[in-house]
């Protein structure tokens, strides 16, 4: 994958969880206090929150553009929850999301080399799938 890619994939992974955050945000918000600005306030992040998501599967997979986003998101909802609502979140769940972030993010790096010893390049994968099936 090259560099350019990889680059608008990280930007377009940042906006979508911004967006999502500020939607959820939103969200929470309006269950407090509704108002029709704070509704339609969300709507509109989730509807850019879409077009954003279609534009970034032009550049990168699937996959990795919703880990990457996800990850994020979590680790804002767990700050805004903590910060802005006041949420007690005991420690030990903090350890646990750490870890379950830490899996994920393992997911996101480079795969490396596969069990045969082949290079495993993450934008590849059908290419490498037809070289394991063709016989030689």
């Amino acid at each position: 994958m090259d560099s350019k890619k990889v680059v608008w994939g990280g930007v377009a992974i940042v906006i979508l969880a911004a967006l999502d955050l500020l939607a959820a945000f939103l969200a929470k918000e309006f269950s407090i206090r509704p108002r029709w600005v704070v509704f339609a306030g969300g709507i509109v992040a989730f509807a850019v929150l879409f077009v954003v998501y279609i534009k970034s599967l032009a550049v990168t997979e699937l996959w990795i553009v919703t880990f990457g986003w996800v990850v994020l998101l979590e680790i804002g909802v767990l700050l805004v929850d903590r910060i802005h609502f006041g949420t007690s979140i005991p420690p030990h769940k903090y350890i646990v999301a750490a870890m379950i972030v830490g899996l994920q993010v393992v997911l996101l790096l480079p795969l490396g080399r596969s069990a045969h010893g082949d290079e495993i390049v993450a934008n590849e994968p059908m290419q490498r799938i037809d070289r394991e099936i063709t016989p030689p």
